[in-house]
Order: structure tokens, then sequence, then C-alpha cells
């Protein structure tokens, strides 16, 4: 009669048993560490712990394992980064691009981005900086293009546009994740602070003189933003402007309409 102690198994016309040393008893099997496992881990920690607080040695403790098998895996940080960004774009919808809907389609797509970002914190601080290489991103990326070049914009401000809306959709969920992490390690006795709306800083100004906005208004701004108010496109007009990182692209004018070159 066999016990929970004894173990037996078939090697070739041999049958084996074995039979544990009693008080103990055998280690659950190891889940093969796989690179989905690596990703669920990855983002499980940035939502319990906070972005920075995610490292290939605290990931390997995680997974009951040592660094050195992670990087049979992921050859470190930065491409872990891509891993996460691939995962969310993924789990991105991106409607085929309809000509007579673009630009309900494109803010939708932005809303959306958002909404992925704030259901994963930390994946937002893993985007920023990082430009996607992996296909889930780069499928993204090619569904954007395609939708704004169905509404008419030129391929070259379309590519700007959506390099625009990807960097600003990522620092407005990182700027919220910022903010509650403040709000959740006020001391006790400041959390009686109005709640108000958070203006610019006194004092501090842009290089046009107005005034820098606070995290308050970049968060309307990006509400402005999938309203289609804040940036607009101009249909063939990819003139070249001096300075700053999109000169072509200025996001202080409307310089982007939709087919027939008026308002929207």
């Amino acid at each position: 009669m066999s016990t929970d102690r004894e173990r037996t198994w078939q090697a070739g016309p041999v049958r084996v048993r074995v039979t544990l040393p009693p008080g103990k008893q055998p280690e659950p099997r190891k889940a093969p560490l796989t690179l989905d496992r690596i990703v669920d881990a990855a983002m499980a920690l940035m939502k319990r712990d906070g972005y920075d607080r995610v490292s290939m040695r605290s990931l390997a403790r995680e997974l009951d394992t040592g660094p050195a098998s992670l990087y049979a895996h992921v050859a470190n940080k930065d491409e872990l980064d891509q891993h996460v960004v691939d995962r969310i774009s993924r789990l991105l919808d991106v409607p085929e691009p309809d000509p007579e809907r673009w630009q309900e389609q494109l803010k939708q797509v932005m809303r959306d981005m958002r909404r992925l970002y704030r259901e994963h914190p930390g994946s937002a601080r893993a985007a920023m900086g990082m430009i996607p290489s992996m296909d889930g991103g780069l499928r993204a990326a090619d569904a954007m293009m395609a939708i704004a070049l169905a509404g008419g914009i030129t391929p070259q401000a379309a590519a700007w546009f959506c390099d625009i809306c990807a960097a600003f959709v990522g620092a407005v969920a990182y700027e919220e994740t910022v903010w509650t992490t403040r709000e959740n390690s006020t001391p006790a006795g400041e959390g009686d602070r109005p709640r108000g709306r958070r203006r610019a800083a006194p004092g501090l100004r842009g290089g046009d003189g107005r005034p820098v906005p606070g995290p308050g208004e970049i968060r309307r701004g990006a509400d402005r933003g999938q309203r289609g108010r804040a940036v607009r496109l101009r249909r063939g007009d990819a003139r070249q402007r001096p300075g700053g990182r999109f000169g072509e692209l200025p996001l202080n004018t409307p310089a982007i309409r939709g087919p027939g070159g008026g308002r929207r």
C-alpha cells in the first residue's frame, strides 16, 4: 500500500519506487519560467511597489529564481520596458480607418491608451523616453498612422501627430501616478489642505511669456485634445518652422486641420 511519501515512476521496463524520509514532503514543482510570466510579474510589481522599485533582482525574487535565469529571456531593464509597452499595445483596440470618423477614432484611441495606462500603473513610466520596437507597439503606431492618413493628413504631419499623441497621453498618465503617490503618502496632519484646482506656479513662465501650466491644466489640456480643440491638422501643409523638437508642427498654433482646410 503506497503512502503520500512514496513516489513511483516507470523507467523503461523497470518500475521504480522511492520512499521519502519521515517528515519530509516533496517540494511543489515550479512553473517553467517564460517571457509571459516575467512580464506578468513585472507589471504586478509595478502596480504594487511602483516602477522605480522594479529591478532585475526584485523581479527574480518575485519569481523565486535567480537573476541569471531572467537574462535568458530578457537582456536588461530597458528590454523589459519594451515588453511591458508591447503588452499594453497589444491590449489597445485600434479600429479600421474610417475617413468620415477619423478624428473621433483618433480621440478614442487616445482615451483607450490612457485607460490602459491607468489600469496598469507603471506602464506609462516604462513608455517614457522609449521608442517601441516590438510587434505590438509597431502595430498600434501603424494603425494610428492609417487613421490619420484616411483623414487626408499628409504622411509627414501624420507621423509627427501620432508621435506627439503617444508622448502626450503617456506623460499625462504618468503625471497622474505621481500625484496619486503623493496623495497617498501625505503625512498625518497634512491631509486637510484644499483640494481645489492646481494652478501654475506663481511667477513661472515659459519662453513665450505665458504661465507654465500646473498638473490640473495639463490634464484638462488632454481632454481638450481629445475633443479636437487643442491640436488641429491642416491637410497638405507641413511648412518648416524653426525651433523645437516638432518645429514643423507647433502646438501653440492651429497647425492641424481636416480635409478642405477648414477648422473643426
